[in-house]
């Protein structure tokens, strides 16, 4: 047919274009031009890319120079340049000695095979005659995968303008993302009361123990002493005023009269200036630890659940 003959014509000319940088290369006459190298001489002269022009290159020299039976096959016009540059890629990661036969092997496929077909037949091809190398390539790919998964790990919080939501979005590696999972999976169960079933959606459970997490080591005394502490709101008002509004008074019975909860918590403020807080000395002892009670069981429950301290 005259479409298949215009493809061999086709795969004929390409290998006669392949063949001559190959030739003009050889007698120099890129530097008799002034060119750097062949791939920077057909990149100027022919106005190529650099990318283009490279690939050329290649593809020239290892028809030239590794595949005989490739290049052989591309001037009878049996194949196209694209299974050409397939076979030059899969080739030379064989060891020496299989080399020969899955040259002639994919030669062979590429009758029937597209380049899409010939590149699984590449990779099949690779895992028998060379399988220290496939296995030696898919540790090395595993290796840089979990290391730049590692590397974009990042987690960002972001208030939505105009609204009262934050967006919470991140990447994490599959170890660390391991780890939360384990910590939030129990505090996802459904929790029904009163015989009625649990109102919130899955996604609304994951967000609420993510939260009960931070709230446990929020609690549990042992994050860094810089930041890590709870909200807290800091009110600068006369302690006579103070005492007037809440109703508090001295206690001579050392029992806790009316309005002395709501001065828990409170700092004197200090004459000089300061807030009232130790600046030297032996440091407090940790905080108490979260202590973890089951519920009494509700009407409906599968089971226990967990109660958060109240912070």
């Amino acid at each position: 047919m005259p479409v298949e003959r215009l493809q061999a014509l086709s795969s004929q000319l390409a290998a006669l274009g392949l063949g001559l940088p190959r030739e003009m290369d050889g007698r120099g006459i890129p530097t008799e031009q002034g060119a750097p190298s062949i791939t920077a001489w057909l990149r100027d002269r022919y106005r190529l890319s650099p990318s283009a022009a490279g690939q050329q290159v290649r593809l020239a020299t290892a028809l030239d120079t590794q595949l005989s039976q490739a290049a052989a096959a591309l001037a009878a016009g049996t194949i196209n340049p694209e299974q050409a540059q397939l076979i030059a890629k899969t080739i030379p990661t064989l060891l020496q000695e299989h080399r020969a036969a899955g040259e002639k092997v994919l030669v062979e496929q590429c009758a029937t095979s597209g380049p899409k077909e010939l590149g699984r037949i590449a990779a099949h091809l690779l895992d028998r005659v060379a399988s220290e190398i496939a296995e030696q390539r898919a540790a090395a790919q595993l290796a840089r995968d979990e290391r730049r998964a590692y590397e974009d790990r990042c987690l960002h919080l972001s208030d939505v303008h105009g609204g009262a939501l934050v967006r919470l979005s991140g990447w994490l590696d599959r170890e660390s993302a391991a780890v939360v999972r384990a910590a939030i999976d129990p505090l996802c169960a459904l929790r029904p009361g009163n015989g009625e079933p649990d109102p919130r959606s899955p996604g609304q459970r994951r967000a609420d123990a993510l939260v009960d997490v931070c709230r446990l080591a929020s609690a549990c005394g042992d994050l860094p002493d810089n930041g890590g502490d709870r909200p807290q709101v800091t009110l600068t008002i006369d302690s006579d005023i103070l005492r007037e509004q809440t109703g508090t008074r001295p206690s001579r019975t050392g029992r806790a009269e009316p309005g002395r909860r709501a001065l828990a918590g409170v700092r004197r403020a200090d004459p000089a200036g300061g807030d009232g807080r130790r600046r030297s000395g032996p440091r407090p002892g940790p905080r108490a630890a979260p202590v973890h009670r089951p519920d009494p069981p509700s009407a409906g429950a599968t089971g226990p659940r967990m109660r958060l301290p109240k912070l």
